[in-house]
């Protein structure tokens, strides 16, 4: 176990100008390359209008699963149920609350060849179900009724999966599922008490996590999926350390905790004891430890002391004793930085942060020294930046430049702008970003027109134009009127299928009852994935049919296929063909 002995270095950097600051951020920041050539630059555009019209489907929780992108959203006849895409149609997998209600749904996980997540029918209430992407399934019913059991989170450890539910006899406690059985790992918290177990986090073979007992509080604990046990009890007795913020650094578990004197400090275990890593703010006050986020061989975290207020710290967790240092005073004094939404960019950290001239905005630090990249909305007035998150080389994140609303911005090597105004004007657009999916970055935005609907990021080249190619040049009618055409969707079609419809007319035009005009011979629809050839049935029709047989001129034909695919392109192609009729037997 490592000594009791901890070192603190405040190196405050006081000799850094703030215009040296600046250039590191332009130069060092910024400028993260990726290795690889882009082959367009990035644009938005409508992923999927799910609920059609200026209604909102408000997707959110999306996660991949079996080559499509699961999300929960409201299609406006379902509720919020669970949908899924491919990056070009959308369905819905399946109504678990039938009708408008909504499911609730949340949790969504990946386990042994399933999608597992908390859902409420109406009936049981908020319980485990599953879907294999076609049947989908109460998976336990753990507290019968419509009460539920009510499953916050999952978390998969080898062969089962934990977490936290209440069967309405024992409380909330720790349970298990193979995907077949559901059975309680330990009742934490004895009785109808609720030992409450919340922020499972790996390390090893086992699942770190706090839970709450009569006899020791809140505390951290450990599983290896056959039982549980208390690794710490930070604060003695009864009295709780409420650990939380779990990471994984250098092989040991760091987290914040109150206990044994100290305020709520940076502590770590090796999952046989625990230890303070540093007393930040010295004596009985919080230091607060947040944002725990691992960038090369230092964890950096937010951190508050009484001469310096929330600023950005980090540690190298030696062993022993770990180095722990402030790494820049970004709000001189006792006034807040607060650096939040901690994202790894390349070899830069790169947060939000008030240095109490800007107000709250885009920074980034390499560890030595920390900059300002971008004062958004200009002056003392913050940006409200929030949901920073990499994406192929750069920082994507919304933002309110004062002129604009909350909308989405890029900061890549280029320099940090707006990516779109999505919702012309002042108003807001951007709610969270979401996943990144098939190459692309999806969030849920609001355009005034689609309502908050599915958008996404993109290089792929926009997709302006779709076509089919009609193979062939001659084609054959049976004596039963029958004849076939091969229609072919290219494989660059970006926004298939390719659909639409096959008319079939005479070249010439002939006389009839209203006027001299082409013959319309045979219609017939199809509906062809991009990369494939579809053979396409058509039957002429009885007049048609007469016609070509008695006249050899209209036998020159021309196939208009009228073809649209789900960008809304359309086209028509036009082939001219040689049309035989074949000749019944006779008997």
């Amino acid at each position: 176990m490592f000594s009791e002995r901890f070192e603190i270095r405040t190196d405050f950097l006081r000799t850094v100008s703030f215009l040296a600051m600046v250039a590191a951020a332009v130069c060092c920041v910024v400028s993260v390359a990726t290795g690889k050539a882009s082959a367009a630059e990035p644009r938005v555009e409508l992923a999927a209008d799910i609920n059609p019209g200026p209604s909102s489907s408000n997707a959110s929780q999306t996660i991949e699963f079996k080559g499509q992108l699961y999300f929960v959203g409201d299609d406006g006849d379902h509720g919020h149920e669970l949908l899924w895409t491919d990056g070009k149609k959308h369905s819905l997998v399946a109504d678990i609350n039938p009708g408008k209600a909504n499911a609730n749904i949340s949790a969504l996980t990946v386990f042994k060849d399933n999608l597992y997540f908390r859902a409420d029918d109406g009936v049981h209430g908020g319980e485990l179900w599953k879907t294999d992407g076609v049947n989908t399934v109460l998976a336990t019913d753990l507290n019968p009724g419509a009460d539920g059991s009510n499953i916050p989170s999952l978390f998969p450890l080898g062969d089962v999966m934990l977490f936290s539910a209440d069967d309405g006899s024992d409380g909330r406690e720790l349970w298990k599922s193979d995907g077949t059985t559901t059975t309680q790992v330990m009742d934490i918290n004895p009785g109808v008490a609720h030992a409450s177990p919340s922020e499972m986090t790996r390390l090893g073979d086992y699942v770190y996590f706090r839970a709450l007992t009569a006899a020791a509080g809140s505390e951290l604990w450990r599983t290896d999926g056959n039982s549980a046990a208390l690794v710490s009890n930070i604060e003695a007795g009864a009295g709780s350390s409420t650990p939380a913020g779990f990471t994984e650094f250098n092989g040991l578990l760091y987290f914040r905790a109150q206990g044994a004197g100290l305020g709520s400090e940076l502590w770590r275990t090796d999952g046989v004891g625990s230890l303070p890593v540093a007393d930040i703010n010295p004596g009985a006050p919080a230091s607060n430890p947040g944002d725990l986020t691992v960038l090369g061989d230092h964890l950096y975290f937010r951190a508050t002391t009484a001469a310096s207020g929330a600023e950005l710290w980090r540690t190298d967790g030696a062993v022993p004793a770990a180095a722990v240092n402030m790494v820049s005073e970004i709000n001189p004094g006792a006034g807040d930085a607060s650096p939040a939404s901690m994202t790894v960019l390349g070899g830069r950290l790169v947060f939000s942060a008030d240095d109490g001239v800007n107000g709250d905005e885009l920074w980034a630090s390499n560890g030595t020294i920390s900059a300002l990249i971008k004062d958004i909305m200009p002056g003392s007035e913050s940006s409200s930046i929030s949901d920073i998150t990499e994406f192929e080389g750069a920082v994507y994140f919304t933002a309110d430049d004062g002129d604009n609303g909350g909308e989405l911005w890029v900061s890549d090597a280029t320099g940090t702008r707006l990516m779109v105004d999505l919702l012309q004007g002042n108003g807001t657009s951007e709610s969270g970003i979401l996943d990144a999916f098939r190459g692309d970055l999806y969030f849920n935005g609001n355009d005034g027109a689609h309502g908050w609907e599915l958008w996404r990021v993109t290089r792929k080249p926009k997709d302006e134009k779709v076509r089919v190619t009609v193979l062939g040049s001659k084609l054959k009618v049976s004596p039963g009127r029958r004849t076939t055409v091969k229609v072919s969707c290219p494989e660059f079609e970006l926004s298939g299928p390719c659909a639409g419809t096959l008319n079939l007319k005479t070249k010439r035009s002939f006389p009839t009852k209203t006027g001299t005009r082409r013959i319309a011979l045979a219609k017939a629809q199809f509906s062809i994935q991009a990369g494939q050839t579809k053979v396409v049935k058509l039957k002429l029709n009885a007049a048609g049919n007469r016609l070509v047989k008695r006249n050899e001129r209209a036998r020159k034909v021309l196939i208009s296929a009228a073809v649209s695919d789900t960008a809304g392109n359309q086209a028509v192609i036009n082939k001219l063909m040689k049309l035989s009729v074949a000749r019944k037997r006779q008997g």
